[in-house]
């Protein structure tokens, strides 16, 4: 359901030749994601989506050896960007949990001011259930919910507080175009 969202952020950024970095939440495949918007771009947009794979869901890192992996996962995306700014970060927080449990919140601290530093945007993905999301969105600018309410995806705001929204997505012109449409 929140592949539609996502998929209008990652063209953008991919169209106005931005990178897009995605760490995937548990069981997302590869190949379905790239489905999804591969036939809106072009062959080199989509050299700029770089997937980061681990061992997701697989191994747990704990203490400093989780904050050892974080620091060279950041070195890299250094050398990656290489004078890259304003790209988009999309994060599975269930991933970034299932490998660094305990860490997991300072692990996205460092992502947060990693991002704010090169001047990208940063999507974090938290499903229902997900052991750290008061905190965060406590570290969080803005906070959407997703629901879906009789098959339509409906979105609100939490932080700042909005009411409900219909997620319609448009592709008559070629690419999906959202619109929200209030629900009251």
């Amino acid at each position: 359901m929140y592949y539609l969202i996502l998929y209008s952020f990652i063209l953008n950024f991919l169209r106005k030749g931005r990178k897009v970095y995605d760490i995937p939440t548990l069981g997302t495949d590869r190949e379905d994601v790239i489905k999804g918007f591969m036939p809106f771009v072009k062959e080199e947009e989509l050299e700029r989506f770089i997937w980061i794979e681990r061992e997701w869901g697989r191994e747990r890192l704990r203490g400093e050896e989780a904050e050892e992996e974080a620091e060279m996962t950041f070195e890299l995306l250094m050398k990656e960007r290489a004078g890259s700014y304003e790209d988009l970060h999309v994060t599975g927080v269930d991933s970034i949990y299932s490998r660094y449990e305990k860490e997991a919140l300072r692990v996205i601290e460092q992502m947060e001011i990693f991002i704010r530093e090169s001047r990208g945007l940063g999507i974090f993905i938290a499903k229902p259930g997900c052991p750290i999301l008061r905190e965060l969105s406590n570290l969080s600018d803005f906070h959407i919910k997703m629901e879906n309410v009789c098959g339509v995806p409906v979105i609100r705001g939490l932080k700042p507080k909005t009411q409900y929204y219909a997620m319609l997505v448009d592709l008559s012109e070629g690419f999906p175009r959202l619109r929200f449409e209030k629900v009251e």
